[in-house]
């Protein structure tokens, strides 16, 4: 296959192919792409923007691309009319090239990874946060209370987009995604990402981190947490997210 097929001037596309062992028997192969995780044990095939679990199949997304730049290199900060709308809108932009039902099926992953899924997603989110209002801090400074107060909306707004997305597979293909969350399962995610994230950076964000620890302590969630969530805001399963420089 990687030689292809000359007689009918058929090749194929490298940098969509990929394999979960050593097709040209050199490590520095570019069709090997297995990511390792932090156990030494799970390997992971990276494929056009996903990581494929060699073992379970389950999907999560792939993040990878993030390690060589500083994140703020990502961002586009605008400082002009109102700055502080903007950034309401870019923190729904965040949310949405990673939110897609492949991600939140119960046909494909465990209740565990599509909760992992989420979180990481959030503290993407989070990150891009921070370099946001940390670059814009150079012209003009956010009350805390409105990041507060569009952050929740943020989380929010997570959980309905998933919904969508999901329901709009269902309309346009024979597939039948299946969706077993709850709206407090992904509120109570989102503030613990951005609480990690931003707790990192306090000095910056003092009085919005008092905010969303107490918004977080007082979720009725945190009375009981499932194993599904403990799983999920594990820090070692998201070791690789944790070296992106924010």
């Amino acid at each position: 296959m990687k030689r292809g097929f000359r007689v009918y001037n058929c090749y194929m596309n490298e940098k969509k192919f990929s394999a979960n062992f050593d097709v040209e028997q050199t490590p520095d192969s570019s069709l090997n792409r297995v990511y390792v995780g932090k156990d030494g044990a799970t390997s992971f095939v990276r494929w056009s923007g996903l990581l494929i679990n060699c073992s379970t199949m389950e999907i999560q997304a792939d993040y990878t691309k993030y390690l060589s730049n500083h994140l703020s290199s990502t961002l586009t900060v605008c400082w002009q009319g109102k700055p502080g709308n903007r950034l309401k809108e870019k923190l729904r932009l965040f949310l949405r090239p990673k939110c897609h039902p492949l991600f939140f099926d119960s046909n494909i992953n465990s209740a565990e990874v599509v909760r992992l899924n989420i979180y990481q997603m959030f503290l993407i989110s989070a990150m891009k946060f921070h370099c946001y209002i940390r670059d814009l801090s150079f012209v003009c400074k956010v009350d805390q209370r409105y990041c507060s107060s569009i952050i929740q909306k943020s989380l929010r707004y997570m959980h309905m987009l998933i919904k969508r997305r999901m329901h709009s597979l269902r309309l346009s293909s024979s597939i039948r995604p299946i969706l077993k969350l709850k709206k407090g399962e992904v509120e109570w995610l989102g503030l613990h990402a951005f609480i990690q994230v931003l707790k990192r950076k306090q000095s910056r964000h003092k009085k919005l981190l008092a905010v969303l620890k107490s918004k977080l302590l007082s979720h009725r969630i945190s009375g009981s947490v499932s194993p599904e969530l403990k799983f999920a805001v594990d820090a070692e399963n998201s070791s690789l997210l944790w070296k992106i420089k924010y």
